[in-house]
């Protein structure tokens, strides 16, 4: 009797080998794909957040608002602060807010009595991220 395994058996054992090997190898660019896209969204999470902050606290010195869907106009004594959407960018100013790559897909400002509400939606690639604020003003 010889020993061993045969062709066949050393084929099946190869094949079924290469399908765990290969599922194995799929889960992991899965994983790493998953892990850059959360990764992104936070950036993006925080970024938005900054933003909103940076208002707030340009609204706290802020005597005077003018709002436009597309720009907000805080009149100090003696400077004035313009947020608005340039091209895909949004600016404080006229100075880009946003890092590089990433862009302003939507913006929206109202305003109703006192409270100020801004939808903004920025996006890197394909992954996005957008958010809704609310300012409450002096006057």
């Amino acid at each position: 009797m010889k020993r061993g395994f045969s062709l066949i058996e050393l084929t099946l054992s190869l094949t079924l080998f290469g399908i765990v090997i290969g599922g194995m190898v799929g889960l992991i660019i899965y994983t790493q794909r998953t892990l850059h896209e959360v990764f992104e969204r936070y950036r993006l999470s925080s970024i938005l957040t900054n933003i909103s902050l940076n208002i707030s606290k340009d609204l706290m010195g802020s005597p005077g608002v003018s709002v436009t869907p597309e720009s907000l106009s805080l009149f100090l004594l003696s400077d004035t602060i313009v947020y608005a959407r340039k091209d895909s960018l949004f600016t404080r100013n006229g100075v880009n807010l946003l890092p590089e790559k990433i862009f302003l897909d939507s913006l929206n400002f109202k305003r109703i009595e006192r409270t100020i509400f801004l939808y903004l939606k920025i996006k890197k690639g394909r992954i996005w991220m957008d958010g809704t604020y609310t300012f409450f003003t002096g006057g």
